[in-house]
C-alpha cells in the first residue's frame, strides 16, 4: 500500500511540449490562419503564447453613412489588429467621419497604454504562464485576467489606407496612434506629398512599408527621423524595416541611399518612378553600386524602374540581379520584354528557380512565362490580359501566341488540330494568382474555359484575384460603369468549377456595372454552404451593397431549408435541359482524348510540356459536361444529412465579387448581397418593361384616334 501511495504522489516527468519557449519556436512555423482557427483553441497556455498573433480585421468604408459606421465600429475598432480604411468617394460628411475615426483611435491608443501595457510588460504575468501545467495557471484569478485581455483594446499592427486617404490632416493625423504598427499600406488616388521622416520617427516597429499612387507621391527629404543627425559622419540607429515598396513615386536618390544605410534588415526593395518627375540625380548604376557596398545588407529581392520611361536593357537587369544573385523573385516592366531583354528572361527560365513573378504594365508574354516556370508559387500581372482562347487548348482554330525567343518577330503560330504543341502552364503548385483575362464572343464559354483551366492546372491556389482588361476601377481610375463582366457567375458560366480549389482562402473578382446583374438564388446559393464560415454579420458590407431591407430578405431566403431545396431542384431542371449539348460535348471530348492514342506519357510531356493526366482533364475544359459534373456533386453533397462534413472550401475566409475594394466578406454575406442585387436588378428591369409597354400603349391609342 505504501509503495502504491508513493507511486501515486510521485511527480510526473516533464513533458517537452509543456515548455512555453519550445512551443513558441514550433508555433513560429505555423501560419496565422491555423493559429487563429486551431492552435489558440487547444488550451489556455497555447492561447497565451499566440495571443499576439490573433488577427482581427476591420473594414472602415468611408462610403457608408456616419451613423452606420458608428454603430458598426464602436466596438470593432478598439479590438482590431488590422484596420483597412477605404475611401472611394468624397461627400459632405468626410470631415465629421474623419474626426470620429481619429477620436476612436486616440481612445484605443490611450486605453491600451494606460491600463493594459503595464500588465503585458509585467514579468510576474510571464512567470505565471511559464509555470502552468496542462495549460491551467496555478494562480487564482488568472482565468478572469485572460477574459479581460481578450475583450480589451488592442494596438494596431497593420493599417491599410486605400483611395482618397487624405483623412483630416492627411496621413499625419494617424501618426500619433501608429507607434505599434508593423505593416503600413498606402494606396492613394491623387498626387500628394508624404514625409518619411515623420513616419519613421513615430512607427519605430515598422517592418513592411508599401506606398503606391495612381498618379504620383512625392517623398521629399530628409527620410531619416529628425531626432537623428542626418550628416554622414553620425552613426544611424538601425531601422527594423524588412520590406519597402514604393510605386509611382518621386524621390531624391541621396535620401534613399542614406536611408538604406540605416536599414540592415531590409530583404525586399522595389521602386518604380514616374517618368515625368524623375530627377537628374536618379541613377540605377550608382544605386546598385551603393547597395553592393553595404556589407550588412542582404537583399532577397530588388527592382528599380521608371514607368513609361526608357526601357531597361539586358545589362540593366543583369546589374540588378547582381545585387541579389540568389533571388527567386522576378519583377519586370512588361514593356521591357523585347527582343533584347528576352535573353534575360530565357536565362532566368533556364536557371529554374523563380518562385515569385510580378509584371508591371502590359505585356503579351504572361502565358509563355507561366508555361516555363514550374516552381512558380506567386504571379501578379494585373495589367496584362490573357485571352481565354490561349487557355482553350483543344479549340479547333488557329491562333497567335507570343513566344519568348530572341527573334525580330517574337510570335509563333500553332494549330492544335494540325498537331503542333499545346502550351500548358507549368506552375502546378501556384498559390497566389492575380491575373487579368478577356474574352471575345461567347462570355459563357469563355468563363467556363477560364474557371475550368485554373481549377485543373493550378489546384493548390489559395489567393485568387481575377481582373478584367481596360477596366478603370472606382478607387482612383476613371470609372467605366458601362463595362460588363468578362467572367460570369451563373450556372452555365461554370463559376462552380472553382470548388475544385480545395485550399482556396481568398477570392476576388473585379468590379463591374451591376445594374443588369440578374442572378438567381440557384446560381450561387450553394456557395454559402461550401465553406466553414458562418453567420451573416461576420463582416461589414461594402458601400456598394444593396439596401438593408433587400439584404435582410436575401439572407432570410438563403437561410431557409425550403428555399435551399427549391434551388436544388431548379439546378437539376436546368442541367436536364442541357442534354442535347452534353451529347455533343461527349463527342468532342472523345475526339480530344483520341489525339493522344499511341503516344507515351513521356512523348506527351516533351511535346506539350504537360502530363497526360493534366491533358486528359483539360479535354473537357469549356464544356457544359464539365460543369454538370460539379453541379451534380453539389447536389449530392447538399442532400447529405450533415452537409458541413462535405465542405468544398474549408479555408475560404474572404470573398469579394464585383466590389470596389478587396477586403471582402464571408461567403454567406457575399451570396446574400449578390442575391439582393439580383432582386433589385430584376425589379428595375420589370419597371423599365412596364414603362415601355405603357408608353407603347399610349402612342398606339393616340394613333388610333388620330392625335
Amino acid at each position: 500500500m505504501t509503495t502504491s501511495a508513493q507511486q501515486r504522489h510521485q511527480p510526473s516527468p516533464l513533458r517537452i511540449l509543456a515548455i512555453p519557449e519550445l512551443l513558441g519556436h514550433i508555433f513560429a512555423y505555423i501560419d496565422d490562419t491555423t493559429i487563429r482557427r486551431t492552435i489558440i483553441r487547444v488550451c489556455r497556455q497555447w492561447f497565451w503564447i499566440n495571443k499576439d498573433r490573433i488577427v482581427r480585421e476591420v473594414l472602415w468604408d468611408n462610403a457608408l453613412p456616419l451613423e452606420v459606421l458608428k454603430r458598426k465600429m464602436q466596438i470593432r475598432i478598439p479590438r482590431a489588429t488590422h484596420l483597412h480604411c477605404s475611401s472611394r468617394r468624397i461627400d459632405h460628411q468626410d470631415d465629421e467621419k474623419s474626426e470620429w475615426l481619429l477620436g476612436i483611435l486616440k481612445w484605443t491608443h490611450d486605453e491600451y497604454h494606460e491600463h493594459w501595457l503595464p500588465l503585458v510588460q509585467d514579468r510576474s504575468v510571464d512567470s505565471r504562464i511559464s509555470k502552468t501545467r496542462n495549460g491551467v495557471p496555478p494562480v487564482e484569478g488568472t482565468s478572469s485576467f485572460d477574459i479581460s485581455w481578450a475583450l480589451a483594446s488592442r494596438p494596431l499592427r497593420q493599417l491599410t489606407l486605400q483611395g482618397y486617404v487624405e483623412i483630416g490632416t492627411g496621413i499625419q493625423g494617424f501618426l500619433p496612434y501608429m507607434a505599434s504598427l508593423t505593416h503600413l499600406t498606402i494606396e492613394q488616388v491623387c498626387d500628394s506629398n508624404f514625409r518619411m521622416s515623420q513616419l519613421l520617427e513615430t512607427c519605430t516597429r515598422l517592418e513592411h512599408l508599401y506606398i503606391e499612387s495612381l498618379w504620383t507621391i512625392n517623398l521629399p527629404g530628409p527620410w531619416l527621423p529628425n531626432r537623428v543627425p542626418s550628416h554622414s559622419d553620425s552613426k544611424q540607429p538601425a531601422l527594423p524595416l524588412k520590406s519597402l515598396k514604393l510605386i509611382h513615386v518621386q524621390l531624391p536618390q541621396p535620401c534613399l541611399e542614406m536611408f538604406l544605410s540605416s536599414a540592415p534588415f531590409l530583404k525586399e526593395l522595389k521602386i518604380v518612378l514616374r517618368e515625368q518627375v524623375v530627377a537628374d540625380g536618379n541613377d540605377l548604376t550608382r544605386l546598385c553600386q551603393h547597395l553592393q557596398s553595404l556589407s550588412g545588407l542582404k537583399l532577397r529581392s530588388f527592382h528599380y524602374s521608371i514607368e513609361a520611361g526608357p526601357p531597361l536593357t539586358y545589362d540593366d537587369y543583369v546589374m540588378m540581379m547582381a545585387v541579389c544573385p540568389q533571388s527567386t523573385d522576378l519583377t519586370i516592366q512588361g514593356s521591357d520584354l523585347s527582343f533584347d531583354t528576352s535573353r534575360l528572361v530565357l536565362d532566368i527560365i533556364n536557371s529554374n528557380r523563380i518562385t515569385t513573378l510580378e509584371l508591371l504594365g502590359g505585356t503579351g508574354y504572361v502565358h509563355e512565362l507561366l508555361c516555363n516556370l514550374p516552381h512558380l508559387l506567386s504571379v501578379k500581372a494585373t495589367d496584362s490580359s490573357i485571352a481565354h482562347l490561349t487557355l482553350d487548348v483543344f479549340a479547333s482554330f488557329r491562333r497567335m501566341a507570343p513566344a519568348l525567343q530572341p527573334s525580330p518577330s517574337p510570335s509563333s503560330t500553332y494549330d492544335p488540330i494540325r498537331g503542333d504543341s499545346i502550351r500548358v502552364w507549368a506552375c502546378r503548385s501556384l498559390q497566389t494568382c492575380h491575373l487579368s483575362f478577356y474574352a471575345d464572343g461567347d462570355g459563357q464559354r469563355a468563363s467556363r474555359v477560364i474557371y475550368g483551366y485554373l481549377s485543373r492546372v493550378c489546384p493548390r491556389l489559395r489567393d485568387l484575384k481575377l481582373y478584367f482588361p481596360d477596366l478603370f476601377l472606382e478607387n482612383g481610375r476613371v470609372s467605366d460603369w458601362n463595362y460588363k463582366a468578362t467572367m460570369l457567375l451563373n450556372l452555365e458560366s461554370g463559376f462552380c468549377l472553382l470548388t475544385r480549389l480545395k485550399e482556396l482562402e481568398r477570392l476576388w473578382i473585379d468590379v463591374v456595372d451591376m445594374d443588369g446583374l440578374l442572378l438567381e438564388g440557384y446560381d450561387i446559393d450553394w456557395m454559402a454552404y461550401s465553406s466553414s464560415s458562418s453567420a451573416f454579420g461576420s463582416s461589414s458590407s461594402s458601400s456598394s451593397s444593396p439596401s438593408s431591407s433587400s439584404f435582410t430578405a436575401a439572407s432570410g431566403q438563403l437561410s431557409t431549408w425550403s428555399q435551399r431545396t427549391l434551388n436544388k431542384r431548379k439546378r437539376q431542371a436546368i442541367t436536364a435541359a442541357w442534354q442535347p449539348i452534353l451529347e455533343r460535348d461527349q463527342s468532342r471530348i472523345a475526339k480530344n482524348v483520341a489525339r493522344f492514342e499511341g503516344m507515351s506519357p513521356e512523348e506527351i510531356r516533351q511535346k506539350h510540356d504537360a502530363d497526360l493526366e493534366v491533358m486528359l482533364q483539360l479535354s473537357s475544359c469549356g464544356t457544359l459536361l464539365d460543369v454538370k459534373s460539379v453541379i451534380d456533386d453539389i447536389i449530392d453533397r447538399d442532400s447529405r444529412l450533415q452537409p458541413q462534413q462535405y465542405l468544398f472550401w474549408k479555408d475560404l475566409d474572404r470573398v469579394a465579387i464585383f466590389r470596389g475594394n478587396a477586403f471582402g466578406a464571408s461567403p454567406e454575406v457575399e451570396v446574400a448581397r449578390l442575391m439582393a442585387i439580383g432582386v433589385q436588378a430584376k425589379q428595375k428591369r420589370n419597371a423599365r418593361e412596364a414603362a415601355a409597354s405603357k408608353k407603347d400603349g399610349l402612342w398606339s391609342w393616340r394613333r388610333l384616334i388620330g392625335i
